[in-house]
């Protein structure tokens, strides 16, 4: 963990210097790190084998960014941008699933008609909906943004991921990864899927939110009220995995909860973990970096690049729609669906869950 660390700080320090994201820095370190590791692995340790002895550590920090993205959706103080968040989701859950989709399965069943099925142009449409929490989160907080839409994205990063889960678990359950004529189930069954998945986040992660809370007002003192929402994203976390349902959006809910029972310890966690955030964040994306493998890009180069497209115009152009609708300023509306494009630790999730779904086998190695 120390190299990772001194590594990853190195990297996110040199393109600092650059005026670039250190973000982008930490990932460039972990995937350098990665493709040297038969020159140093013989005394740090370091391969990609070990980087998976990391799973919990990275849990962690996904439930953290969960947790601080949900506690931003402070309803009252969002009351004056409920109707631009509605119409985005809208876009985002029609105008960038349909356009990956059809691009997906059009063109990428061109390109390579025996992988790109229907099964997985829907869930990589699914999946492409997901934003990164993290990285926007970060770079916000680097750059110190204010305004409409800073608050807007922060905003949209949580909703806009709760809808790709949502999508994604629908999808998931809908498709059977049969290639006969029946390759799917009821959608009455997809739906209770959903149904379950949502409300059973919300019960893990409301109750382990209120939990704490209670502990607060009465048996712990303000000295420890950041480490006890350090227990609540643990707590979430792990009775999400006890569960079978996304830990993302337990902590997520768990976030809302706090944030609008009481939102004072919002800030008292915030403030708590703001001096080991750089820490945090640091290992993670490095981690993350060692974790990607380009050889399983060079083999599927064109269909790569199309999804990276698709996306960007899905994304672009369903967040442009949107706003237009919502009559926001120009500088918003232009803007927004460019904040929105970062892919991250919620689409890795996500692609995690196909590869681990018996159901999903046909489709698992090309998305």
């Amino acid at each position: 963990m120390a190299v990772i660390l001194v590594v990853g700080i190195i990297g996110g320090e040199i393109l600092g210097r650059f005026h670039l994201p250190k973000v982008t820095g930490w990932i460039f370190s972990g995937i350098v790190v990665r493709f040297l590791s038969e020159y140093h692995e013989g005394f740090t340790g370091l391969n990609v084998k070990a980087a998976s002895g990391f799973d919990v550590f990275m849990s962690f920090v996904l439930g953290y960014i969960a947790f601080t993205v949900g506690a931003a959706l402070h309803f009252a103080g969002l009351r004056n941008a409920r109707g631009r968040l509605g119409l985005l989701m809208l876009g985002e859950a029609i105008v960038t699933f349909s356009v990956v989709f059809v691009l997906m399965y059009m063109a990428g069943g061109w390109l390579d008609p025996e992988n790109m099925t229907v099964q997985a142009s829907l869930l990589l449409a699914a999946i492409a909906i997901a934003g990164a929490p993290g990285t926007t989160v970060l770079v916000v907080q680097e750059a110190r943004s204010r305004g409409i839409l800073t608050r807007t994205v922060i905003a949209a990063v949580a909703l806009i991921d709760m809808v790709a889960v949502g999508i994604f678990v629908f999808a998931a359950s809908y498709l059977t990864g049969d290639d006969s004529i029946a390759w799917h189930s009821p959608w009455q069954t997809a739906l209770t899927s959903v149904a379950y998945e949502f409300g059973m986040a919300l019960v893990v992660g409301g109750a382990s939110a209120l939990f704490a809370l209670g502990l607060t007002r009465t048996v712990v003192g303000p000295a420890f009220l950041g480490p006890t929402m350090v227990a609540v994203i643990l707590g979430a976390w792990g009775a999400a995995s006890g569960f079978g349902v996304s830990g993302i959006l337990a902590c997520t809910f768990a976030g809302i909860v706090v944030t609008n029972v009481q939102h004072d310890t919002v800030r008292s966690a915030e403030a708590y973990l703001h001096s080991i955030g750089g820490v945090l964040f640091a290992a993670f994306y490095t981690l993350a970096g060692m974790k990607l493998d380009f050889t399983l890009v060079l083999n599927s180069a064109a269909l790569v690049v199309l999804f990276f497209v698709a996306r960007f115009l899905g994304k672009y152009s369903g967040a442009f729609a949107a706003m237009v609708v919502a009559d926001v300023p120009k500088r918003v509306r232009n803007n927004l669906g460019l904040a929105l494009v970062p892919h991250g630790g919620v689409a890795v999730g996500l692609v995690l869950l196909v590869q681990n779904s018996p159901n999903l086998g046909g489709v698992a190695e090309i998305v």
